[in-house]
Order: C-alpha cells, then sequence, then structure tokens
C-alpha cells in the first residue's frame, strides 16, 4: 500500500506532531510491510471514528425512548418513539429486558423509530427500552416506564357475607380493590353516606341501631369508573366480653345458680310425690300380705259375718271385696 501525501502523524507516536517543524517519519519501508492494513484513530468534536481503509463507522451515541413515562387506558393505544442520531442504523424494542416478538398487537414504522401497541391490557406495563445496532457497535437506551390504568376490578369487604356482630363489640370493615391509579373509597349504611372517605369503616361499639347493610364505593378518577361490595351486619343480644370485662363471670354465675334453682323446684316436688305414691303402695301391700299370698293386684280381704244356722260354728266364710274394676278385668282373663 502506497501513501499519497505525507501522514499527520504516525499511529505510533502518541501526540501529533508540532506545526512549527515538520514530522519525523519513520524510516522508509517496503511494500511488503504494507499488506496489512492501517487503522488510523482520529478525534474530531468528541467523536470516536475508526477508520479500516475507505470505511468508517461512527461509535453509536445513546438513544433515548420517548416519553420516558407513560400512563395508558385500558384498551388504548400505546405509542413510544426511539430517538437517535444515526439513521442508517437498525433498530429493536426490548420490555422488561427481554426482545419484543412481532404480534398483531405491535406494529413498527420508521424504520422500528415508532413503535405502537392495540389493545393495551395490564400485562403491557412495564419498562420499555430501544436499541440501536451498526457494525461497530450497540447501544440500548434508559427505559421508559409504562403504566396501564384499568379498574376498580375484584372490589370486595373484609370480612365478607353476613356478619354476626355482638352487641357492644367493635365493628372494622375494610374494603379492597384492584385498580390503577389508586382509586378513592366511600362507605353507606343502608343506602346513606356514612362520611367516611377511606379504605376503612369503624364503630367503635355496635349498638342495635348498627344493624343493616354496608356498602363500599370504589371510584377509579382517571377511567372515571366505579365498583361495589356490600355486606350485611347482624347484631346479637350476646354482649362482647371485650366491651364488659367484669360482665361474663356475672353472667356464668348468674345462670349456673338460676339453672340449679330451676332442677331444684323441679325435682323437690317429684320427688315428694314419687315417695308419697310409693309408701301409700307399700301399705297396702304390707296389709294383704298375710290373708292371701297369690291375690291379684288390689285385692282387699277382709272376715265376713258368721252364719246364724251353721251346722257347724267353728267354719266361716270370707266374703271378697275387690278394689277397682280393673281387678275384675284381670280375673277374667
Amino acid at each position: 500500500m502506497a501513501f499519497d501525501g505525507p501522514i499527520g502523524w504516525d499511529p505510533r507516536y502518541l501526540l501529533p506532531p508540532s506545526p512549527s517543524r515538520p514530522p519525523e517519519l519513520p524510516p522508509p519501508t517496503t511494500a511488503a510491510s504494507f499488506n496489512r492494513p492501517v487503522v488510523a484513530v482520529l478525534t474530531c468534536s468528541s467523536q470516536i471514528v475508526l477508520a479500516l481503509g475507505q470505511d468508517s463507522r461512527e461509535i453509536l451515541p445513546k438513544p433515548s425512548v420517548m416519553p420516558s413515562h407513560a400512563l395508558v387506558l385500558v384498551g388504548e393505544t400505546l405509542a413510544l418513539t426511539c430517538l437517535s442520531q444515526d439513521n442508517s442504523t437498525s433498530i429493536q424494542w426490548l420490555k422488561d429486558n427481554h426482545y419484543l416478538p412481532p404480534n398483531n398487537k405491535l406494529h413498527l414504522s420508521d424504520g422500528n423509530r415508532t413503535l405502537l401497541r392495540k389493545g393495551v391490557t395490564k400485562a403491557d406495563a412495564g419498562a420499555y427500552q430501544c436499541e440501536v445496532r451498526n457494525s461497530v457497535s450497540f447501544r440500548t437506551s434508559d427505559a421508559a416506564n409504562v403504566s396501564v390504568a384499568y379498574g376498580p376490578d375484584a372490589v370486595e369487604i373484609s370480612p365478607s357475607g353476613n356478619i354476626t356482630q355482638p352487641f357492644g363489640s367493635p365493628l372494622i370493615l375494610t374494603c379492597s380493590a384492584d385498580s390503577v391509579p389508586v382509586p378513592q373509597f366511600g362507605w353507606l349504611f343502608n343506602s346513606t353516606s356514612v362520611g367516611q372517605n377511606s379504605s376503612r369503616l369503624t364503630v367503635n361499639s355496635t349498638m342495635w341501631e348498627n344493624e343493616g347493610i354496608y356498602e363500599c364505593w370504589v371510584y377509579n378518577t382517571l377511567i372515571n369508573r366505579t365498583g361495589w361490595a356490600s355486606v350485611t351486619v347482624i347484631v346479637t343480644d350476646q354482649e362482647s366480653p371485650s366491651a364488659h370485662p367484669g360482665l361474663s363471670l356475672r353472667l356464668i354465675s348468674g345462670s349456673i345458680f338460676g339453672l340449679l334453682t330451676v332442677v331444684v323446684l323441679i325435682v323437690a316436688p317429684l320427688y315428694c310425690l314419687c315417695a308419697r305414691v310409693w309408701r301409700e303402695k307399700s301399705s297396702q301391700v304390707t296389709s294383704t300380705t298375710a290373708l292371701c299370698d297369690n291375690r291379684p293386684p288390689g285385692l282387699h280381704v277382709r272376715p265376713g259375718p258368721k252364719p246364724e244356722n251353721s251346722p257347724d260354728p267353728s267354719s266361716t266364710y270370707q266374703a271378697l271385696q275387690y278394689g277397682d274394676e280393673a281387678l275384675y278385668q284381670e280375673l277374667g282373663k
């Protein structure tokens, strides 16, 4: 390889020659020594250029994505632009450090500089970057944060369903929802606003008038959408032990005493009645045992009068007297 004209400075020198004197060139060499290409490094306006023969490429500056922060409504279209000073570079897009594959929702235009994503969903939120590349180098932009506005979804109150609340106990209800941005909260009791605009509703001591339907509304100001949830609170007459610490012991003691009193009032008369009947039956059995060992139950035997013309004065007869009609039925069997 031959050189036409003087070389400004030799790459083996770290500093360019002084303009006041001609440069000191290395000893002449043969043409065979120039079989390999000579690489010269030049500086110009803080840009580094690599010259390889007649071909040169610029080391790329860092690109950027506009806008750097975006909030898109769910179902709408996301638009991002990659800004690069070199128009001859190839451009690729990344989301959360992964290259975006082509699909029917992703549309690239203007040499991939503009990204359009149609029908945005919650899954499209994340960090987007663009990468520029040429044959010498590649650079990646800082992340552009994309948020997707949606909701409120999955509105619920905890605890849920029908709530049994002891009289005098504290009632705490918590409302939650899946929403971006953070929504506004409000409460209704039996269709009337209670004036609490937070996700939590607290009733310090539950009274009878606190029984009813509690509703929570959740409002997304950006999407102009409202979600609802409701629960039913039933107040019971069993007071909360936490509301009256000494009341539970008195209630237990009083309940036991009352139960014992009822038992005594019921059992004692029954016992006396049963004992009296038993004594009466025992006395009847004792008085008739000597007269008739095999008598039917309830049979009363008494001696009959002596006949006037009895040939045998020693003979006697007995008259039988039955105690009741049931005894006749037993004898007839």
